[in-house]
């Protein structure tokens, strides 16, 4: 079970007099927002799912059982706790987990032992590496964001080594230009597209062109919001 508080709530729900909306703010800029664009998918889908829990309630402070997110978000529990930690290091919740007698508590007090960890062993991440040897150094402060945020375990740090060095090899071997090279912290907003090992040739080879017509797709929506910006 997780207590759950929304932080900055009233910026969702100006009404702190009332509870149990059926609605809540939701600004089409969302997305766009510094302390959400950082976040992995998963976590940003978590955080809409507890905002509409916390619209059920005044004060955006609630309870939760971590089963029960699980269930809905599909996930699994160590996935949502992950989350829960994203979302609570970028300061966009506070938690912490209640008391539940037996088996219940030791996991909760073992998953939040667990974050702890994570937390105190994140400064042993050598990130800068990881920069010097991506191909465009461009992006840096976002994306040193990024890793703080969705890097909490030795795994995750080996498997954004790994997708760090293929899209450099991929780079390398299309002699891709600079300016159509991912700043760095546009890749570390996808970097998992580039953490999948393990294909069979002929999908490895699909994947790739998927990927860059996905690549050229986004290129030109950037192109196109950048020169919206400078109108």
């Amino acid at each position: 079970m997780y207590t759950i508080k929304v932080l900055n709530w009233d910026k969702y729900n100006e009404r702190a007099d009332r509870g149990n909306f059926v609605w809540f703010r939701f600004q089409n800029s969302f997305f766009f927002d510094q302390s959400v664009f950082g976040l992995s998918e998963s976590a940003q889908l978590t955080f809409v799912f507890l905002l509409c829990e916390a619209s059920k309630c005044s004060g955006g402070e609630f309870a939760l059982r971590q089963d029960y997110l699980v269930l809905l978000r599909k996930k699994s529990a160590d996935k949502i706790d992950k989350d829960i930690a994203e979302l609570a290091n970028s300061n966009l919740i506070a938690w912490n987990p209640r008391e539940l007698p037996g088996n219940d508590r030791h996991c909760l007090e073992s998953a939040a032992t667990d974050r702890q960890t994570d937390r105190q062993t994140e400064h042993d991440f050598d990130f800068e590496t990881l920069y010097k040897k991506y191909p465009r150094k461009e992006g840096k402060t976002l994306g040193m964001k990024i890793c703080g945020n969705q890097i909490l375990s030795q795994a995750d740090f080996d498997r954004l080594s790994k997708a760090v060095d293929k899209y450099a090899a991929m780079c390398r071997k299309d002699k891709t230009e600079k300016k159509y090279t991912l700043q760095f912290g546009t890749f570390m907003g996808r970097w998992t597209d580039y953490a999948d090992e393990g294909l069979p040739q002929p999908e490895l080879d699909a994947f790739k062109a998927d990927q860059t017509h996905v690549e050229e797709f986004r290129r030109k929506r950037d192109e196109m919001i950048n020169a919206a910006k400078n109108i």
